[in-house]
C-alpha cells in the first residue's frame, strides 16, 4: 500500500526556470474531483502517510486549500503534508497556507504536520538567474517572513528547499547558503539536482547537472561541509543521512539508503494524469488516471513491467532518498551494548540541546541582513 504520493496538481508556472521546464507545458489542471477520486482509492485512502502537492506553481490553483481539506478529513493515516512554492507571488502562497491551516484546525488533525517549502537556488542574483525572474530572491525572503508571521502558534512549518547545482556550485552560492543556514538559523534542506523526466529536463541536464569533474569536485566539497555541520549539530534541519549518501555516491560509492519508490510505497502523479512509480524516470510510467482508475493501474501487470524498468536506474540515482528520514531516525537510536548507549546518548543530548537553543532564538534574527 502507498505511503507517499507526489501529486503534480498543475503544470502552470509563473517563472521560466532553468531547472524545471514545466512552464513549457500546456496541460490543464487536474480537476479537484479527479484528485479526490484518486485519493479515495483503496491503495491510498487507508495507508497514505505523506501527501506532497506540487507543480508547476501549485498556488496558482485557487482550490489548493480544498485539496488539503479533503486529505485532512478523509485520509486517517495521513501525518505529513506539504506544498512547494517558488514565491514569485508571496500573497498567493500565504493565502493558500492560511486557508489550508484553517482547514487543518477545523478538522482537528493535530496529528498532521503541514509544511510550506520555499524553493531557493542561491543568494541574490544567483537565484534570480536560475528562476528567470528579476527580484525573485527578494520575493522568497518576503514570503518567508510573511509565512513565519502567519504561522506563529505552530499552524504550519516553513522551510527552504535549496537544490545544489552547477549555477550555485560554480559561484560559491551553495556554500554561502550552507553558512547562512547555520549562522542565521534558517531551516534549509540541500538536495542535489537530478534529471526529472516529467519536468522535461532530460534535454537540459547539461545546464545544471554536476556530472563533469569541475562541478563534481565542487559538489563533493559542499557535501563534505554539509556532513560536518550536520554531525556537529550545526544545521537546524538534520538531513545528515542523505548528505552522507550523496557524498559517498559522488566519490563513486554505491547507493545504500532506502527509497520508498523502490519499496513500492510511493508514486508520482503527473499533471497530465500519468502515474509514475519513480520521480526520476519516465520509464516508470504505469498508466494514466484519465484512462483507468488508480486502483486498476496499481494492481495491473503494466505496473510490474514499469517497476522492472525503473529499478535499472536505482543504483545511480541521486534523488532525494525518499524514506531516508525514517532510516536516519532508526540508525540514530540503534543501540549496541552499554558502550553504544552511552556514546549515542551523549552525542544526541549535545545535538538536541544545541538545536533547542537555536529554536528558542529563532524569531530574534533578521533574515536579509544575515544573508
Amino acid at each position: 500500500m502507498l505511503e507517499l504520493i507526489e501529486f503534480t496538481v498543475t503544470s502552470r508556472c509563473n517563472a521560466r526556470c532553468k531547472m524545471c521546464h514545466m512552464w513549457q507545458r500546456s496541460d490543464p489542471d487536474i480537476p479537484i474531483e479527479k484528485v479526490k477520486e484518486v485519493l479515495a482509492s483503496r491503495a491510498i485512502k487507508d495507508s497514505l502517510v505523506n501527501l506532497v502537492l506540487t507543480g508547476g506553481e501549485p498556488t496558482l490553483r485557487g482550490d489548493l486549500p480544498e485539496i488539503f481539506n479533503y486529505a485532512f478529513e478523509n485520509l486517517r493515516k495521513l501525518r505529513y503534508t506539504v506544498f512547494f512554492t517558488n514565491s514569485i507571488v508571496p500573497r498567493l502562497a500565504q493565502e493558500t497556507a492560511k486557508k489550508a491551516a484553517a482547514y487543518k484546525a477545523q478538522s482537528g488533525r493535530d496529528d498532521v504536520t503541514f509544511t510550506v517549502s520555499l524553493s531557493l537556488d542561491g543568494i541574490g542574483r544567483t537565484h534570480d538567474t536560475i528562476r528567470g525572474v528579476d527580484g525573485a530572491f527578494g520575493r522568497v525572503m518576503e514570503n518567508f517572513l510573511g509565512l513565519k508571521a502567519i504561522s506563529k502558534g505552530s499552524l504550519f512549518n516553513v522551510n527552504f528547499n535549496f537544490t545544489v547545482q552547477r549555477g550555485n556550485i560554480s559561484d560559491g552560492g551553495a556554500l554561502a547558503m550552507l553558512e547562512a543556514a547555520e549562522g542565521a538559523l534558517l531551516p534549509v534542506t540541500f538536495p542535489i539536482v537530478y534529471g526529472k523526466d516529467v519536468f522535461l529536463n532530460r534535454g537540459s541536464a547539461d545546464e545544471w547537472a554536476v556530472q563533469d569533474e569541475e562541478y563534481r569536485e565542487g559538489a563533493i566539497r559542499f557535501y563534505e561541509e554539509a556532513v560536518r555541520k550536520t554531525d556537529s549539530g550545526g544545521l537546524l534541519i538534520d538531513n545528515g543521512a542523505y548528505y552522507s549518501q550523496v557524498l559517498s555516491q559522488l566519490k563513486g560509492g554505491p547507493r545504500t539508503l532506502p527509497c520508498l519508490y523502490k519499496q513500492k510505497k510511493a508514486c508520482v502523479i503527473d499533471a497530465d494524469g500519468s502515474v509514475y512509480l519513480c520521480e526520476v524516470t519516465k520509464e516508470s510510467l504505469a498508466g494514466n488516471i484519465y484512462e483507468k482508475s488508480f486502483d486498476e493501474i496499481w494492481n495491473s501487470p503494466e505496473r510490474e513491467a514499469a517497476y522492472a524498468r525503473m529499478v535499472r536506474h536505482c543504483a545511480n540515482c541521486f534523488s532525494c532518498c525518499v524514506g531516508s528520514g525514517r532510516y536516519q531516525l532508526t540508525e540514530t537510536w540503534q543501540i549496541s551494548g552499554v558502550s553504544g548507549i552511552a556514546k549515542l546518548s551523549l552525542r544526541e543530548v549535545r545535538k538536541r540541546l544545541k538545536r533547542v537553543s537555536r529554536l528558542i532564538k529563532e524569531y530574534r534574527y533578521a533574515v536579509i541582513p544575515r544573508l
